[in-house]
């Protein structure tokens, strides 16, 4: 009997189990960049400024966030610490002068691409008149930067000397001692009817005022402008202060610039719209040599560093 075995292969199926998903969702908060000052300068570089000067400010400004962030820039000048004179706001692409501090105007200015992260901006201003002269750098600029989170930055740009400045504003046209003599002695001036000359001064510092004159002429005829107290023939000589006080011994007024009697060293600075200075001038006249008629000439003032 032939033996058979038999072999049954077996085919087992196993049904899939369903995959099964989950998901969780996750979260981080970038915190506000804020502004950074990266770079302040004076265009040029300069050591040393002059008052009634105009000057362009660089200021380069870093925002992870754009320009666009910036909520205002600022920018305060300030003297031996103190802030002093305006305060500019750059606000929505426009600077202006919160203080309106008029004798510091605000000149043309230029922004950066706001949508950039990085740029500088541009903006002019003058230096008053009367901003106090200094040879000891204690003049400077604080900046600062703002974004519409508060976060803020700020940079001081400092040790600039500021140079003197003064200048004469008005001044009477003309002046009329009137009739006089012949050895004649310090006799004061009738036009105007004050008997001074009135001028308007402005300086950013101490100061002094001089004056001059020179020869006066009548046609051809000239009156020789003396130096010395006693007057020679064809001579005649001037005196000036600032007090009224004509006694014959004032120092005379020469041919070239001297210090007006009481007018010396006088503390600045000036208010910006100036202070007022009369000056008092007294003419005398030669016994002779002198023929009638008008004479007439220039009298000098100026202004100086005291």
């Amino acid at each position: 009997m032939i033996g058979m075995i038999a072999v049954m292969a077996g085919f087992l199926m196993v049904p899939a189990m369903a995959a099964i998903n989950g998901s969780s969702e996750g979260s981080f908060t970038l915190s506000n960049s804020p502004p950074v000052i990266t770079q302040l300068n004076i265009t040029g570089n300069p050591a040393t400024l002059d008052p009634d000067t105009e000057y362009t400010m660089e200021i380069t400004v870093s925002d992870m966030n754009t320009l666009n962030d910036l909520n205002y820039l600022w920018i305060l000048p300030k003297y031996k610490g103190s802030w002093t004179g305006p305060w500019y706001v750059w606000e929505s692409g426009t600077w202006t002068d919160v203080l309106n501090a008029v004798e510091w105007p605000l000149g043309d200015s230029t922004d950066p691409e706001l949508n950039n992260t990085v740029g500088t901006f541009y903006v002019n201003f003058t230096i008053s008149k009367v901003a106090t002269e200094s040879a000891d750098g204690d003049w400077g600029f604080d900046v600062y930067a703002s974004d519409f989170a508060n976060s803020n930055d700020d940079i001081a740009l400092t040790g600039f000397n500021m140079n003197w400045r003064g200048e004469i504003t008005t001044v009477n046209p003309s002046f009329d001692f009137g009739s006089i003599a012949l050895n004649d002695i310090s006799k004061p001036i009738i036009s105007p009817g004050d008997g001074k000359i009135d001028i308007t001064v402005i300086a950013n510092g101490n100061y002094s005022l001089d004056s001059k004159s020179d020869h006066w002429t009548n046609g051809s005829n000239m009156a020789t402008l003396a130096s010395a107290t006693t007057l020679n023939s064809g001579e005649f000589s001037l005196e000036n202060d600032g007090a009224n006080s004509a006694t014959g011994g004032l120092p005379l007024v020469e041919n070239i610039y001297d210090t007006i009697s009481d007018y010396s060293l006088l503390t600045g600075p000036t208010v910006v719209e100036g202070v007022p200075k009369p000056i008092y001038v007294w003419v005398s006249v030669a016994s002779e040599g002198l023929l009638p008629g008008t004479y007439s000439g220039n009298y000098y003032a100026q202004i100086v560093n005291g």
